[in-house]
């Protein structure tokens, strides 16, 4: 029988204040993870705050088949964000609905049931999003509705063009082998695999991909819960120079508060069904989180930072020989190990914790660390992160000798 999880295995914290949360002790932790990627500006904004207390004294939701206001102005601001071609926006409830529903609406514009994602990729916790997630086998769940075709993802640095090109024809393969690609109504994808080890998909893939479904009338979902917006754009996928036909937008958007949107085309749009509407509340805090980041210029910010995190742990990288790996893309970053017997990753955000600094572990084997501090981080800040991530490597590694 597995151990019981109890409270008392958890850290307990009472108060959150933009990078920091801290304890009933008063210790302070700075949360280099975003509670998860969940606050993109971080704890109890200012901004994010008012606007939901605001709002909870007006309205909190409405009755099926209506929308609030507050929602309809959030669509306009979304509107001037996303590329030219997605113009029909929905909220719903939580991230993992929203990929559900993007998936529905593919199957229901197609008249097909397939879905086709990639290695490493994770899209959610319900039963048919985890069926859907391919980053550890035994977190999967059971198909469900759809069935789920799993293709392979080009994980590598050295020699990515041979490994996109091997990619690509294990996918024709999968074609020939599996499901005809007639059968899948839509490819499912991450610009940058959180979970899945920090890859950023390369564009000449996405490219391809989207020849692929146009040639076969399947449509492309990019998944962007993680990337949007910490990636250092709204759309992450259209730096790609691609058009999918949905994009998913959720973690941290509502800065703690569940929602998930979906963007779709016009043609897509006409397939849209009334719905049980998201929270008002939720909707309200993604327009402020939305606003604040357009009116301080937060994107070019988080491009710098980004640059600033990513070289530092390249810096590390050339130090210690024990990283083989650094990726990301502005505020989502990632540093790899090794795969071995000893968890060194595990090992090194144990120390960083004990240290003040919370880190979270990616990857299929637990060999990579997560690092996905909120877009308000200061220079200063990433920088003591770092130094932090510093006396954890000598410390661990140490006594691995």
């Amino acid at each position: 029988m597995p151990a019981k999880r109890s409270a008392s295995q958890f850290t307990a914290f009472v108060q959150g204040d933009g990078l920091y949360v801290y304890d009933g002790q008063g210790s302070r932790i700075a949360d280099f993870t975003s509670s998860g990627g969940q606050m993109l500006l971080g704890y109890s904004h200012p901004a994010v705050t008012k606007a939901v207390q605001q709002q909870a004294e007006v309205l909190w939701g409405t009755p099926p088949r209506s929308i609030a206001q507050a929602e309809l102005d959030f669509h306009s601001l979304l509107a001037g964000a996303a590329p030219s071609h997605l113009t029909n926006f929905f909220c719903v409830e939580t991230a993992s609905k929203a990929v559900e529903r993007a998936v529905m609406l593919a199957q229901r514009a197609t008249l097909r049931s397939r879905v086709l994602v990639f290695e490493g990729g994770s899209h959610g916790d319900t039963i048919q999003t985890m069926a859907m997630s391919a980053v550890k086998g035994s977190q999967r769940a059971h198909p469900g509705v759809s069935s789920v075709l799993i293709a392979p993802y080009p994980m590598a640095s050295a020699n990515a063009e041979a490994e996109m090109d091997f990619c690509l024809r294990q996918l024709e393969r999968l074609f020939k082998t599996q499901s005809a690609p007639e059968t899948i109504a839509a490819m499912v994808i991450e610009p940058v695999l959180s979970q899945g080890g920090g890859w950023v998909t390369p564009p000449t893939f996405f490219k391809a991909l989207e020849a692929i479904c146009r040639r076969w009338g399947i449509l492309l979902i990019v998944n962007e819960t993680h990337s949007s917006l910490r990636g250092g754009e709204w759309f992450v996928s259209a730096a790609s120079g691609i058009q999918p036909d949905m994009v998913v937008l959720s973690s941290g958007l509502a800065n703690g508060l569940p929602l998930g949107v979906v963007a779709v085309s016009d043609e897509l749009g006409v397939h849209l069904e009334a719905h049980y509407p998201a929270s008002t509340l939720a909707v309200v805090a993604a327009h402020a989180v939305a606003q604040t980041v357009k009116q301080q210029r937060l994107l070019p910010q988080v491009q710098a930072l980004g640059e600033r995190m990513l070289n530092g742990l390249r810096d590390l990288q050339a130090e210690y020989g024990q990283i083989v790996d650094v990726r990301g893309r502005g505020l989502l970053g990632s540093v790899a190990f090794a795969s071995a017997e000893r968890k060194v990753a595990a090992l090194l955000v144990e120390a960083c914790r004990q240290r003040g600094l919370w880190l979270t572990v990616w990857g299929s084997e637990d060999e990579v660390i997560g690092w996905m501090p909120p877009l308000t981080v200061t220079e200063a800040q990433i920088d003591d992160a770092l130094g932090v991530f510093e006396e954890a490597l000598q410390t661990v590694l140490l006594q691995g000798r």
